[in-house]
């Protein structure tokens, strides 16, 4: 039997289980999102959701004991899809919002994008993995995932369905030289990114890991404080990427 989906999400990754969340609620968003290309969602000011009934996002949350399994570091690892995504019905991408307590003073909330369909950069599902390192060792950390209301025009939100949300203890520290993640945009461009917190760091391509002639890439580096990203467009020729300082 399957493939296995919930209210038209992608194709559930790992069995027949997965959960869908939301309130129902068709939502508006101000100030109006901007949809990045590490699919992180930022906006000028604190964002504002609200509509007729509107009573807040839905949280769904869960304390890890991370101080009774000891590491440099962990991993958070998440597949998301949204609703009706497998048909493509909402043409943009949803917002919905990840906090991870005893992280970052402040506990922000990251603002991520929900897969709308097979027509969008996202597609119909994505993975999302995070790096952290918890800021009191004696201390769980609290994984929150927020849910800010039903599909609404322009499509802010909408509900999601999440699978295989796993914290994954790691045996050496975060890595003095961050990992670059690679995309491919609808409108054929590459997205290379890494984190925001990784400072003074050079991009840099050649056409084989075999030489030294490593060119240093001049375009314009954007960062959202949550990413950098540098948008290229696609070579057919092989392309090696590196960060160095």
């Amino acid at each position: 039997m399957g493939p296995y989906h919930l209210r038209g999400s992608d194709v559930l990754p790992d069995g027949q289980i997965g959960v869908y969340f939301g309130n129902g609620e068709t939502v508006s968003v101000s100030p109006a999102p901007i949809f990045n290309p590490d699919f992180t969602v930022t906006f000028s000011s604190p964002p504002t959701f609200g509509g007729p009934s509107y009573s807040g996002p839905v949280s769904l949350s869960q304390s890890v004991p991370t101080q009774l399994n000891p590491a440099p570091s962990y991993e958070l690892s998440f597949w998301v899809s949204g609703e009706n995504a497998d048909n493509g019905s909402n043409p943009t991408p949803g917002i919905f919002g990840l906090r991870v307590g005893n992280t970052v003073p402040g506990d922000p909330i990251t603002y991520l994008s929900v897969p709308p369909g097979p027509a969008a950069t996202i597609g119909k599902s994505h993975v999302y993995r995070f790096g952290f390192t918890p800021i009191n060792t004696a201390q769980p950390v609290t994984v929150e995932f927020l849910n800010f209301g039903h599909a609404g025009n322009p499509f802010p939100a909408t509900e999601i369905v999440l699978d295989d949300v796993r914290v994954t203890p790691s045996d050496v520290p975060p890595p003095d030289i961050p990992p670059i993640a690679i995309a491919i945009t609808t409108s054929n461009n590459i997205v290379l990114s890494w984190p925001s917190p990784a400072t003074n760091f050079v991009l840099q391509v050649n056409s084989s890991i075999h030489t030294t002639n490593w060119t240093t890439i001049t375009n314009a580096v954007i960062d959202d404080s949550f990413s950098k990203w540098v948008i290229l467009p696609v070579d057919q020729s092989n392309r090696f990427y590196r960060l160095i300082k």
